[in-house]
């Protein structure tokens, strides 16, 4: 957290997976655990409001709340029987 480069990363992944959940936000009714609609909101926020953004919030983010979406993305897809496109 101490490095603006590394602040700057993770908030650049946090971005790149609330652009991904937008595009797939129409699954969420069935998988609501992803919580597409918030990722696709922070998103938004880091993107249009990224001059006021605490870098905090962006890293507990990446250490708290993608690591459970990634397994609940991962059990969607074995349900669709498609492990392929598993991250």
């Amino acid at each position: 957290m101490d490095d603006e480069m590394v602040q700057d990363a993770v908030a650049k992944c946090v971005e790149a997976i609330g652009e991904a959940a937008g595009q797939i936000v129409r699954l969420e009714s069935r998988f609501p655990n992803l919580r597409l609609s918030d990722a696709y909101s922070a998103r938004n926020r880091l993107s249009h409001g990224y001059h006021s953004v605490d870098h905090g919030i962006p890293w507990a983010t990446a250490m708290k709340s993608i690591p459970p979406t990634v397994e609940v993305a991962r059990l969607a897809l074995a349900a669709r029987g498609d492990s392929a496109g598993a991250p």
